[in-house]
């Protein structure tokens, strides 16, 4: 945006009748926007406005205090909930912080403040109090590093404004900062003392803690040849094998959880709690080969111990734990600490603590303590409950509950080693900014295990199991180069740049979508994105051998609020009685929503709790989203796969060997008509891979792919794997395995949230349910044909490889699908180096909605000219897409088929995308609708009803909106909200008039670009009083993308210029430019299109100017 943008829309919020606090709120908002867009090309990345102003500030050397009171009393007015006669600040601080804000507009653009809005200003700057700490020690602070020396980092306090930098003393533990620190670094700064003179001198540093590192991985890096940070990425890297000993963790986790919820009437007994172990990870039993007697007698024994502990130990005088007091399996984000974790069991009060151990404690001559990793973890969980929940360190009490023996032991902890762990979690975060802005050479390159051993161990574990397993480890990574290397490495730094900013938060303007939001953003931002719930009261409990179900009341909210939550998604828990409250400073119980309304949310907890008294029946509680960094893991791990994946493979997925064709294969059947006869001949044909593009309405789920399944079903002992990216594509799938004549036999590999109700029973927990035996559940596995999931899903089962060897993966939707998350699938192999999936078939469009990516366009292209030569300049593409425009460049016949006929839309609404979009090669089936005229013969005039005469005589209609931005927010407009209703009325009333059955839900669907529009036009509806329009589904284009409706009307919304890049991104397509989102929306249409916007605005695009010229515009009045 160019100043004078700017300064119109300062002056727009300045004179609207917006209270104080609102116009606090909009200018926020403002200046938050305008530092994302002057930061956006920094090569760091901010996940706050506190760093992203205090970057700018000291590169264009502005001073920083008054912008800083600005943002302060912005963040103010976002966080309160207080009504506007109690809203602390005043019109004169408010002046104050306007001029503040100008006048940073004003050297950001170098454009001088207008007149109106000089005139309005005061002349003085507000006298400001000099900043100075009193000599008391501050628990915690947030600052943000501007430069640093041999002697200090300077840093600005995000509490407390200043002119300039206060210097801090880095303690002699965190040395390593030194070489990790950029400007605009943020820093939390922990039990911090100040001298006289102002000097801050914190115990701890904690480098950009808003990065969390998870506790038990923190641990993991701790061994008995040393505590490198470079062991958090090998621990990433190398998927970890199941073993003997990993299973009988998780089973003794298992037997804890079962021993502290028995009840007198239910205890708890080893064969219950074995099957639960065995049912929970059944994959990983089946694919053991260590699984024998012996397991089970080792684990009996372990369940004999725990029970025995639970039961007389813990009610022991020096343990002092109440079974009716525990909380099981609780979990901490700590934003002070930079670190999550999830304890074992810690008394409700916070005071007692235990954390339990299958394997063995550290013996020495005849004694036994504690493993220095595991007592790390106790630490530093004292650390987190003294810091989240203000629990004094030397009130909690700490075991470490080695089970194989059985003992408790007592655990304390030192600041030293406190220190020793915040230092490696920074070094770690140091690793992975180099890898995620570009140099992920300089840490591999560090990756050997002569550098993993801090300690130099030259002992008989190290020489002969360790340093050689390492070294096998380590040498496809060693051993890659050129193009492996090159992609290898570009990609691991994609992958690192999206953890990161899926963590802290992007740079989109307008946009909340990082998981450190859940503490940085406001509660008004989060409103109104609808990313929390608040004021939730709990009014049921399920207890199935321990609390697992918790229902919750939902409040009436004001009627803009819309909830951004769905079944199944994973989600946060946790007491929110005052606005201080939040997921850093509360216990938090993580789980999945089962079941969502207008009233009532009922949430699936992930672990089982045997107390009611865990959650108060008087409090309050909010939901927010959760974030796992498993899905994460994955991606890491399927790229070390490629590495390891046999090499005529890794050729293949780098377009360095050209796909095999057999030629002589026929079909076995015959389908729907020639052309898909063909398509699937070649895709039968194909030895290697084959691509299938399917625009919009050409039926290649319905119809491609059902073909291809049935015949790749007729082969005996054809193993078939059929992917999508999403639950509902997934649902898709199964719909059309139904609709075969013969149902075929197959499993879903997911969970029964993530999955449609009828197909329950197809679940592979369900499936396997009657059988007794790992033989039995093997041989079931071996007679079953079709598999079906998510790419995740599958993922997290990687096990299924070992037991199955398919012939042909199918995957629906893949140009919606990352190339890092397929790597791990289809370079999955087995023990005799066999790829696991012979041939793929990738189904998609690569002109409709792509993987959704938080990184910018700048930040993902590739300029490697090894990777242009195999197809890859973006690493935000699909491989799908790849692998098509490698195809353009080196066609084959065969590999690629395109279905052209598309049994959806109307011509007239086809035709702008198939001519913009597809080169005109898109035909129509037909079927009746598209040829037929529209349905609406009567129809008032267009002098007495002139918006519906439109409505009657329109297929493609265009209606105009004129009105300014909204005071309140960007993201809604009233104007276009009210013209969409009449739009929905006008089309109800004609229905009426020719005597057709209105049927919303399938006859009229409402596009909008963001969530906020939503609710408004949902208030229109219900102003207007329509029958069955709250049966209307009104979604965002990356929610309708599969579905269809009659008639789609798309608000555009957009009322601002740099809100058209959020609208429309335009991609090249060889000599076409793609609008993807604008081909989406066009396309859910079957018989008429309407378009609502600002013309003005939209003509600025290329790509709208020229839809906007084939629409019939509306000339009336909207009523």
């Amino acid at each position: 945006m160019t100043g004078n943008e700017l300064f119109e829309e300062i002056l727009f919020y300045h004179c609207s009748d917006l209270t104080l606090r609102e116009k606090y709120i909009r200018l926020y908002a403002l200046l938050d926007r305008l530092c994302k867009q002057l930061t956006a090309d920094s090569a760091a990345d901010f996940s706050n406005l506190f760093s992203r102003l205090h970057y700018l500030c000291e590169q264009r050397e502005i001073p920083s205090k008054a912008i800083e009171v600005f943002r302060i009393h912005g963040k103010q007015a976002q966080q309160t909930r207080l009504s506007p006669r109690s809203f602390p600040l005043t019109e004169e601080d408010y002046l104050y912080d306007l001029k503040a804000l100008c006048e940073l507009v004003s050297r950001l653009s170098s454009e001088a403040i207008p007149g109106s809005l000089l005139h309005d200003l005061p002349r003085q700057w507000r006298p400001l109090p000099t900043s100075t700490y009193q000599s008391e020690e501050r628990k915690r602070m947030r600052v943000v590093a501007v430069r640093w020396d041999q002697d200090f980092i300077y840093a600005y306090d995000e509490a407390f404004p200043s002119d300039e930098p206060f210097p801090v003393i880095c303690p002699e533990a965190f040395e390593s900062l030194r070489t990790q620190l950029f400007e605009g670094a943020q820093l939390n700064l922990l039990a911090v003392h100040t001298d006289e003179a102002g000097v801050l001198s914190p115990e701890i540093i904690v480098f950009e803690p808003d990065y969390l590192i998870d506790i038990s991985a923190l641990a993991a890096c701790y061994t008995n040849y040393g505590s490198s940070p470079l062991q958090y990425l090998v621990n990433k890297l190398i998927p970890r094998e199941t073993s003997f000993y990993t299973l009988l963790g998780n089973a003794a986790n298992q037997f804890l959880d079962d021993c502290v919820n028995e009840r007198p009437e239910s205890p708890a007994t080893f064969e219950s709690s074995i099957q639960k172990a065995f049912r929970a990870n059944v994959m990983e039993y089946c694919t053991c080969p260590d699984i024998q007697q012996d397991y089970f007698t080792r684990a009996h024994m372990q369940f004999n111990h725990i029970h025995r502990t639970v039961a007389q130990s813990f009610i022991t005088r020096e343990c002092r734990i109440d079974k009716n007091r525990a909380v099981l399996e609780p979990s901490f984000l700590c934003e002070s600490l930079g670190l999550q974790g999830r304890m074992d069991l810690l008394q409700s009060d916070g005071r007692n603590l235990i954390e339990l151990k299958s394997g063995k404690a550290e013996e020495w001559g005849g004694e036994q303590r504690s493993k220095e990793s595991h007592a790390l973890q106790m630490a530093l969980y004292k650390e987190v409950l003294y810091y989240n929940l203000d629990i004094p360190r030397e009130e909690v009490h700490s075991f470490l509950f080695y089970s194989v023996y059985p003992k408790l032991f007592l655990e304390r902890s030192s600041k030293a080693q406190i220190q020793r762990a915040i230092d490696l979690r920074n070094r770690i975060v140091g690793n992975e900014l180099l890898i995620k802005n570009g140099h992920p050479d300089k840490v591999l390159s560090q990756l050997t295990p002569e550098n993993l051993n801090e300690n130099g161990d030259t002992s008989k574990l190290w020489v002969q199991w360790q340093r050689p397993k390492l070294a096998r480890q380590l040498a496809p990574l060693e051993a890659m180069q050129g193009t492996v290397a090159a992609y290898f490495n570009h990609f691991l730094t994609f992958i690192a740049k999206e953890q990161f900013l899926s963590k802290t938060g992007d740079s989109q303007p307008d946009s909340s979508r990082g998981f450190s939001d859940l503490w940085n953003a406001s509660l008004s931002t989060k409103q109104a994105g609808g990313n929390i719930l608040t004021d939730l009261r709990i009014i049921r409990m399920e207890d199935n051998e321990g609390i697992e179900l918790l229902a919750l009341s939902v409040p009436d909210y004001d009627e803009g609020f819309l909830p951004n939550f769905r079944q199944g998604d994973i989600v946060l828990l946790y007491e929110r009685n005052a606005d201080t409250d939040n997921a850093t400073n509360r216990q938090v119980f993580r789980g999945n929503i089962e079941s969502i309304n207008d009233h009532e949310v009922c949430l699936r907890l992930r672990h089982k709790q045997r107390n009611t008294q865990v959650f108060s029946s008087g409090s309050l509680y909010a939901l927010e989203h959760d974030f796992m960094d498993s899905s994460f893991n994955n991606l890491y791990q399927g790229l070390y796969t490629f590495l390891t994946a046999p090499e005529s493979r890794r050729q293949l997925i780098l377009g360095l060997r050209k796909p095999g064709i057999c030629s002589q294969r026929t079909l076995n059947g015959h389908y729907k008509n020639k052309q898909i006869d063909q398509i699937v001949l070649q895709a039968k044909q194909a030895e290697d891979y084959f691509l299938l593009i399917g625009p919009p309405g050409t039926g290649k789920t319905s119809v491609a792919l059902k073909s291809m399944v049935e015949e790749f079903y007729s082969e005996p002992g054809y193993n078939i794997l059929l992917l999508s990216y999403t639950n509902r594509a997934v649902d898709e799938i199964c719909e059309m395995l139904e609709s075969i004549a013969d149902t075929p036999d197959y499993v879903r590999i997911g969970s029964s949230l993530s999955c449609e109700q009828r197909f329950h029973p197809r679940l592979l927990q369900n499936v396997i349910a009657s059988c007794p035996n790992r033989g039995m559940i093997r041989q079931a596995i071996e007679n079953i044909h079709i598999f079906v999931g998510t790419t995740a899903s599958v993922m997290g089962k990687a096990d299924l490889f070992k037991l199955k060897q398919f012939q042909v993966a199918i995957i629906d939707e893949a140009s919606q699908i990352l190339e890092p998350q397929l790597l791990g699938i289809l370079c999955a192999h087995n023990g005799t180096g066999q790829c696991a999936i012979n041939k793929f078939i990738l189904v998609g469009d690569h002109k409709q909605l792509p993987a959704v990516v938080l990184q910018s366009e700048k930040d993902s292209k590739v300029h490697a000219p090894a990777l242009h030569a195999i197809g890859l300049t973006d690493r935000r593409n699909s491989f799908f897409e790849r692998l098509y425009h490698l195809q353009q460049i080196h066609p084959m016949e065969g590999i690629v088929a395109m279905l052209n006929r598309q049994g959806r839309m109307h011509p007239a609404i086809s035709d702008f995308a198939n001519r913009h979009f597809y080169g005109g090669r898109l035909g129509i089936v037909p079927v009746p609708h598209q040829t037929a005229e529209l349905e609406f013969g009567l129809c008032p005039t267009a002098e007495t009803h002139p918006l519906q005469y439109f409505v009657a005589h329109t297929r493609t209609g265009f209606m105009a909106s004129h009105t300014p931005p909204a005071a309140d927010s960007n993201k809604i407009n009233r104007e276009e909200a009210h013209i969409t209703a009449s739009l929905v009325q006008s089309i109800h009333a004609l229905c009426r008039t020719n005597l057709l059955p209105f049927h919303a839900k399938e006859r009229i669907g409402i596009i909008v670009p963001f969530r906020n529009q939503i609710a408004l036009i949902r208030h229109e509806l219900r102003k207007m009083d329509i029958p069955e329009a709250d049966d209307i589904t009104i979604d965002t284009v990356e929610r309708y993308q599969g579905s269809q409706r009659d008639i789609i009307i798309y608000s555009t919304t957009i009322s601002q210029r740099y809100q058209l890049d959020i609208l429309s991104v335009p991609v090249r397509d060889g000599e076409l430019w793609i609008d993807r989102k604008l081909n989406v929306a066009i396309t859910r249409a079957k018989k008429q299109f309407f378009l609502t916007g600002n013309y003005d605005l939209l003509i600025q695009n290329d790509i709208y100017r020229d839809f906007l010229s084939t629409l019939t515009p509306y000339e009336g009045i909207v009523p």
